[in-house]
């Protein structure tokens, strides 16, 4: 497969597991690269990275991850991100690049102790869910157009938390100048204009 931080095209396409949104993606476009995670293959129908974040405990777990899910990983033809390689396990996985995705779009708040305003904190980089991962690394290898479909992130669930990180790197991506598509149902970035309603 092509190299992991290799990219071909300037569109990239992060797709999640939300109705009816993941299913407008257009992967008939031939300029414009598309990423998976966790099982969406059982809808997607092309991907050219993978991302597989959560530990061992879940992605090797029949009850999280029920069919054939290690067997679909094997066979994937592009890279498999992983917080760690499991190349024993799964050949085509990759390290996700975590310090140097981090030093790019991962700095810039730097925590201080109470009465401590000479002693700073370590940076760590924003990153709470694998959709922020992803946005963070698509940032990073220099993408012009980030669209994400199927991820709305709007349940009381794990999701909850998960929302604020996202949104903060649709927020970096803008500031770098990387034009991020949004379909309108798509809660993420949107509310009224305080004090206007």
């Amino acid at each position: 497969f092509m190299g992991d931080l290799e990219r071909r095209f300037d569109r990239v396409a992060i797709i999640g597991f939300c109705q009816p949104h993941r299913d407008w993606v257009n992967y008939d476009d031939p300029e414009l690269e598309c990423w998976g995670l966790n099982r969406g293959y059982v809808f997607q129908s092309r991907a050219e990275r993978w991302f597989e974040l959560p530990g061992p405990a879940i992605h090797e777990w029949q009850q999280r991850r029920p069919g054939n899910h290690l067997q679909f990983l094997r066979a994937f033809a592009g890279p498999v991100y992983m917080h760690q390689a499991r190349t024993d396990v799964i050949p085509n996985s990759v390290d996700y690049p975590l310090k140097d995705v981090a030093d790019d779009v991962g700095v810039g708040i730097v925590r201080v102790a109470p009465g401590k305003p000479d002693v700073l904190g370590a940076e760590v980089p924003y990153l709470s869910s694998t959709v922020a991962l992803e946005i963070a690394l698509a940032i990073h290898m220099g993408y012009k157009e980030i669209s994400l479909w199927g991820i709305d992130l709007n349940t009381a669930s794990e999701y909850a938390w998960q929302k604020p990180g996202v949104e903060h790197m649709i927020g970096v991506a803008i500031g770098r100048g990387i034009q991020v598509v949004i379909p309108d149902e798509c809660p993420l970035v949107k509310g009224t204009i305080y004090g206007r309603g």
